[in-house]
């Protein structure tokens, strides 16, 4: 089954919008404190910090006294020749600086600095005024040069020098606690830049990766409603796989069953209900080879091949299906071969057989073609036909599970849809790999690939028809067919819940030669191996059987209890496990727990007699 991306889950968005609101949060906290360092740590003069002139922006009371004393210089050395206006100008100009101390105070924020420089200044100014108005003026309004001369050079050119210096204090302490405040206001500047700045990356990062995540959310919806979709009709069709040959079964067991009938139609109805069985096995073996695949549990075999047998065994079976369509079947050797070679034989008949069946399947009239060739250590099998041809969208769509390239094949052929899905991962497996070109109406060609081992010393099979390069090989396993009775003499314990299934292998068996006793569990089995007849007691000897062949899940005692039980106990003879489980991990499990042999259901003869047939030469 098609997967798709990792699935974004509601923490990652909850996560992405925490760690914007934190960076949001320390942002706004840097730009905050950047503010209050500016309010609290700069000058107190908040004209001062707003204007570019600094000096010129903390004169202006004190501006009024340098007039002022300009004005007595004036006065003192021209008495007699200035107008009197300007003794009205002075006392207009002390008004003046009051208004504007005044004033400067309330603008200024309270504080030991404020009182430090406006105090000060303020102090000698007043002395200053007090000097002009009490002696200064009278001694100009008398015309008193000497006097005035005096106080202007003396006691009122004291107290200038002294206002001066508090001016000097405050224009010094506004020009440092400026340049403080510049440099202050523009680590503000720049920290509020770098945190807009951080906060608009991190803003469009986080856009962009929620909208990212939006679009794989809905790509992985719209993949998970294809797959949804998908496996829909994958249960339809499986459900018409499945209960079309169910029919056949019943209806034609019914027909069995009606006493009327002929040895030649209860012949063509058995035939009938096999074929049927045989595909309702093949649809069950597709379903679990895919569970194995997307369990990853799919196991593959290294073990000697021989593939000239091996290819002209496929083409012998798919003859038949050939033949019945009029179809030509071809298949040849295009290079030599060596005669044996390590692979897992199992895995690679069953991708050709579902390639070239597939081609047989979809080809009406013409040939399929099957062409095999070495390539140093690869094997190259390529099946053409000339049947129905498939488009790129089709192709596209070829090796999905669940599907076939159009579900109108499924109607008009059938199959499950999941053969080449299972053979190209087979193919992938076996260090290889499915290719396919085709085209609408002219036909399609796959291409298989597979590495193999050449055996050291394996003679070589020359080029050639496979059926040439096969058949003798073919030829060996006709004697033990001819053996009419292979278990002649072997005793056979059967434990077997099933009662259908009893008499089943017991006829088998019987019909073999051997000698058959059956038990509905693994406790009466192993009952009927002890002296004393219970299930704990010891093992007779001579052992009553040759061989025990046990289910594995049963009611009161199941197989796999029986066998460790009797190899615990030092039974010695063969075991064989026999289980409708057909995965590995089963057939590991029943020889870890002491079976000899494993054997899956449904039963088939040959296999069933393939396995009790050592204990012959035992018995």
């Amino acid at each position: 089954m098609a997967r798709g991306g990792p699935h974004i889950s509601a923490r990652v968005y909850l996560a992405l919008i925490g760690v914007f609101l934190t960076t949001l949060v320390v942002a706004g906290v840097r730009a905050w404190v950047a503010v209050r360092t500016v309010e609290v740590g700069g000058p107190l003069y908040a004209k001062i910090i707003a204007d570019k002139d600094l000096v010129a922006d903390i004169l202006p009371p004190p501006a009024y006294v340098v007039e002022a004393y300009a004005t007595v210089l004036e006065l003192a050395t021209d008495i007699g020749q200035v107008p009197v206006e300007r003794v009205s100008h002075l006392r207009l100009l002390e008004e003046q600086y009051h208004k504007s101390l005044a004033r400067w105070k309330r603008e200024l924020p309270a504080g030991d600095k404020r009182e430090y420089l406006v105090g000060d200044s303020a102090e000698h100014a007043k002395e200053f005024f007090r000097e002009v108005n009490e002696r200064f003026i009278p001694a100009v309004e008398g015309e008193d040069a000497g006097l005035a001369l005096e106080l202007a050079r003396g006691a009122l050119g004291e107290c200038y020098r002294r206002h001066r210096e508090a001016i000097d204090r405050v224009v010094n302490l506004a020009r440092r606690d400026g340049a403080e405040t510049e440099a202050i206001a523009a680590r503000v500047r720049a920290d509020s830049r770098a945190s807009f700045v951080t906060l608009a990356v991190l803003l469009c990062a986080t856009l962009f990766v929620v909208a990212f995540m939006c679009v794989a959310q809905l790509r992985e919806a719209r993949r998970a409603n294809a797959a949804t979709r998908a496996k829909s009709d994958f249960l339809a069709n499986m459900s018409h796989e499945i209960r079309t040959p169910m029919t056949a079964i019943l209806g034609y067991a019914d027909l069995l069953l009606d006493s009327g009938a002929d040895a030649d139609v209860c012949r063509a109805h058995i035939g009938t209900i096999r074929r049927n069985g045989e595909h309702l096995l093949a649809v069950i073996n597709d379903i679990l080879d895919l569970s194995k695949i997307e369990a990853g549990r799919m196991e593959i075999e290294s073990i000697p091949t021989r593939l000239a047998r091996l290819l002209a065994e496929v083409d012998a079976l798919m003859q038949v299906p050939a033949a019945h369509k009029s179809i030509a079947l071809r298949c040849e050797l295009a290079s030599e071969f060596p005669e044996t070679v390590i692979t897992d034989p199992l895995r690679l008949r069953q991708i050709l057989v579902n390639l070239v069946g597939n081609a047989v399947k979809f080809t009406d009239a013409g040939e399929v073609r099957v062409s095999a060739a070495m390539d140093g250590e690869m094997l190259r099998v390529s099946v053409r036909d000339t049947g129905v041809g498939m488009t790129p969208e089709q192709i596209g769509r070829l090796f999905a599970a669940f599907t076939q390239a159009d579900t109108s094949m499924t109607r008009r052929f059938g199959g499950t849809g999941l053969g080449l899905t299972i053979s190209k991962n087979l193919a992938q497996q076996l260090g290889g790999d499915i290719k396919v070109t085709s085209e609408p109406g002219r036909g399609s060609e796959f291409v298989l690939t597979v590495r193999v081992l050449p055996v050291a010393g394996s003679a070589t099979v020359g080029a050639g028809p496979v059926v040439a390069a096969g058949g003798a090989l073919d030829a060996a396993p006709a004697v033990a067919r001819n053996d009419s009775r292979p278990l002649d003499g072997v005793r056979v314990f059967v434990a077997e819940d099933g009662p259908d299934n009893q008499r089943l292998i017991a006829f088998h068996l019987g019909k073999a030669g051997a000698q058959v006793r059956l038990f509905e569990n693994g406790r009466r089995a192993l009952e009927a191996l002890t002296t004393d007849g219970t299930a704990d007691g010891p093992l007779q000897s001579p052992r009553p059987c040759d061989v025990m062949l046990t289910d594995m899940q049963m009611p009161e005692m199941d197989g796999y209890t029986l066998a460790r039980t009797l190899r615990e106990r030092g039974w010695e003879l063969p075991i064989i496990a026999l289980t409708a489980h057909a995965m590995s991990d089963d057939a590991r499990k029943c020889l870890d727990a002491g079976c000899d042999r494993y054997a899956t259901k449904p039963i088939n003869r040959e296999q069933l007699i393939d396995c009790v047939r050592p204990a012959r030469a035992a018995a």
